[in-house]
């Protein structure tokens, strides 16, 4: 059922943010932290105000029977309904419990017209002296009165109650007669009205029909379409499906409270989020109620019907963006003009702006990158939420709330792997899906936290594909593993939860695990990985779940095929393939577990050689102060001496290897006396046959020299 409210300002009103700027210390709430952007008031506010409207209403003596506990104004009795839902006072049975959650959905109110504002300035005064307080000079931004809104109530459920909590609805916003803040001084006077109601219960959308059925008993109600009738057959035509979704709303998805009242925000769609979004919207709609019902829910839940990846920012309609690799480097100065590195291949420093005459560091970047080597950074928005005492409606003390959450408008790529025959009676409790042109479908989902509130509601498509992978991978994985003479990049797309044979996380990849999985002798070049804590929460207990240890998403490994022959190619393909179709460790249903061989953004700047990394040698009568004299460079440059050392130090930690090095070289200049320099020791390590803890010790002593030197 949907309910749609005009609001409309009498007086000038101020719904402050919490947050102010240069010259204001209080700003109005807007669709961003853009200036220009249109004024709005957050289902948040509009919730509460409604709490505190059907609390003051119920205190009427008609509503007498109305109040069962305390939050309803019982004078004895518990704090909350603990009762059946059919048996709840309005309040519970409307905006919820801590046991139960709403059954109705506040969305943000939109600006229709007027939006002028101005800044008021107010001082507080001394009760005793009656004058101003010293330093007590305030100033606020002010909605002009006339200033109109709109926001929809609606609901999921079609019952006889749910036709009497509208009537309650509509009531309590009509008793309504002030929003915002500085009420009491004349701020914020407005009208909420009835402007439209769902023509499957009513065609009659004025007050007054409503205000009838309040003093009806709920048994004499007559209710629109049955469940069963609301539902909508839709056919599946594919087991696989791209997942685009666009947030009409902002969405609140919080990983863990950062620092006291304040919520750090994710700046992707967990799978895991998009599953429960989806299990949740099919309960509201009634699946649990039938022994069929719940027979779909448990195969779509329980016995890995439903495969969901994340979803991450969208760079075109089919592909992704994924997280920034951890082995990849950008420009300093102009990481978006200037092409990118991979760690290991080039150099520290940019080379494009060392010809252009300055230098700028190759630094790593947090984010997601385009197909197009374009980093995509994430701009959440900061959104405050306060708690309202009901008994004297002010704001109760120490409970301001910050969170990071995703703003409207925002688009979202993944995909989804069903079997067809469960998807298909699955989807036939989402009452508002729709079936498309080319067998697309579409559903309005409400995602993450404070879904009743404003928060979380966006659109979700899907189009049938035949491989939904390729929205990460970008290409098959025939044109990006070619040969196998060169090195073979794994690239962790998203969180991986991995477990040996004992049950132990496992937090780093070596040879034995590729081979358990790949079924491949091989050789590990180098990795790039980092760890996280993952925090699960059970809704339905109301406890924490047991904690996973997973390799974040962006972390690399990067390894070899032993004994080598492209003759195989075809066949290791195939089985690469599968194991990125299958997924690597636990919880690959939720999106966990995704990953990519040779992905493009690492086969942007390959430049490896087709040989091994310098194999270990027997070194025998190594003069080791020989060779550090070799790469002696007093009367270097600062800056010549300053690159040096780093490529010493990244040869010294194992980073780079002495094939590393030499593609360096090749990329300075020929006159360059740090290329002199370096060529000269290359040509002594390689005339010693140095093993490759010697070169290390080599390039320390050219450290320790330099530093001295300078």
């Amino acid at each position: 059922m949907e309910l749609q409210f005009n609001i409309k300002f009498v007086s000038d009103f101020h719904l402050g943010t919490g947050k102010g700027c240069s010259d204001v210390d209080g700003l109005l709430t807007r669709e961003s932290d853009e200036p220009s952007s249109r004024l709005i008031v957050r289902g948040t506010t509009i919730a509460g105000v409604l709490r505190q409207a059907l609390y003051d209403l119920l205190q009427l003596p008609p509503f007498a029977a109305e109040r069962k506990c305390k939050r309803s104004g019982l004078k004895e009795g518990p704090v909350y309904c603990t009762t059946p839902r059919h048996e709840q006072c309005p309040i519970c049975r409307i905006l919820g419990t801590p046991r139960q959650e709403k059954t109705w959905f506040f969305s943000s109110a939109r600006m229709l017209s007027g939006g002028l504002t101005h800044t008021t300035t107010r001082s507080s005064i001394n009760s005793e002296t009656r004058t101003s307080q010293e330093g007590k000079l305030f100033s606020y931004e002010t909605g002009s009165r006339e200033t109109a809104f709109q926001f929809v109530v609606e609901s999921d459920r079609s019952s006889l109650y749910t036709l009497r909590d509208a009537a309650f609805i509509v009531a309590g916003f009509r008793f309504v007669r002030s929003l915002g803040s500085n009420r009491r001084r004349g701020k914020g006077e407005c009208i909420i009205s009835l402007v439209r109601t769902d023509p499957s219960f009513t065609n009659d959308s004025s007050q007054s029909w409503f205000l009838e059925k309040l003093k009806q008993a709920p048994s004499d109600y007559s209710v629109g379409d049955s469940e069963e009738q609301r539902r909508t057959k839709v056919q599946v035509e594919s087991s696989e499906y791209v997942v685009e979704l666009v947030t009409d709303e902002p969405v609140l998805i919080t990983r863990n409270r950062g620092s006291g009242n304040k919520y750090e925000g994710l700046d992707f769609i967990p799978g895991s989020t998009l599953r429960g979004a989806l299990a949740w919207k099919a309960i509201r709609g009634g699946i649990l109620q039938t022994d069929s019902g719940k027979g779909v829910f448990k195969s779509m839940f329980n016995e890995d019907a439903l495969r969901v990846s994340n979803c991450y920012p969208a760079s075109s309609d089919t592909e992704s963006a994924i997280r920034i690799p951890a082995n990849l480097r950008f420009c300093e100065l102009y990481p978006k003009s200037h092409s990118t590195s991979k760690l290991g291949d080039r150099a520290v420093e940019c080379t494009q702006c060392e010809k252009e005459g300055h230098v700028s560091k190759m630094e790593k970047r947090d984010g997601f990158l385009n197909s197009d080597m374009s980093i995509i950074r994430s701009n959440p928005t900061l959104d405050m939420h306060i708690a309202i005492d009901s008994e004297r409606g002010v704001v109760q003390h120490g409970a301001l709330y910050e969170y990071e959450s995703i703003p409207a408008g925002s688009r979202f790529v993944g995909h989804i792997g069903v079997d067809r025959n469960t998807f298909s009676k699955f989807l036939s409790y989402l009452h508002d899906v729709a079936e498309c042109d080319s067998n697309t479908i579409r559903v309005q989902l409400q995602i993450g936290k404070a879904t009743t509130r404003g928060y979380g509601k966006s659109s979700l498509t899907l189009t049938p594909t035949t491989n939904g992978l390729q929205v990460f991978t970008w290409e098959p994985i025939e044109e990006r593993v070619t040969t196998l003479t060169k090195p073979i990049t794994m690239s962790f797309i998203s969180d991986v939860i991995i477990v040996d044979e004992y049950g132990r996380y496992v937090n780093k990849i070596d040879e034995e695990f590729l081979k358990r999985v790949l079924g491949l002798e091989t050789k590990i070049v180098r990795q790039t990985l980092r760890t996280r804590i993952v925090e699960r929460f059970d809704t339905r207990s109301g406890l924490p779940r047991w904690r996973d240890s997973a390799i974040v998403s962006g972390s690399v490994v990067e390894f070899i095929v032993r004994d080598a022959d492209n003759k195989k190619l075809k066949t290791i393909c195939e089985r690469l393939r599968d194991v990125e179709l299958e997924g690597l460790g636990l919880r690959t249903m939720e999106g966990f577990g995704c990953i990519c061989f040779n992905h493009p953004t690492q086969l942007a700047d390959l430049t490896k050689s087709d040989q091994e990394p310098l194999d270990s040698q027997e070194l025998e009568g190594c003069d080791m102060k020989e060779v550090t004299n070799a790469a002696i460079f007093k009367g270097l440059g600062k800056k010549d001496s300053s690159k040096l050392i780093a490529v010493a130090r990244l040869l010294f930690t194992g980073v780079w290897s002495l094939d590393d090095v030499s593609r360096y070289v090749v990329s300075l200049d020929s006159k360059s006396d740090v290329r002199k320099c370096l060529e000269k020791a290359i040509e002594r390590i390689k005339k010693l046959g140095l093993e490759q803890s010697d070169i290390r010790r080599f390039a320390e002593d050219i450290c320790l020299m330099s530093e001295g030197n300078m």
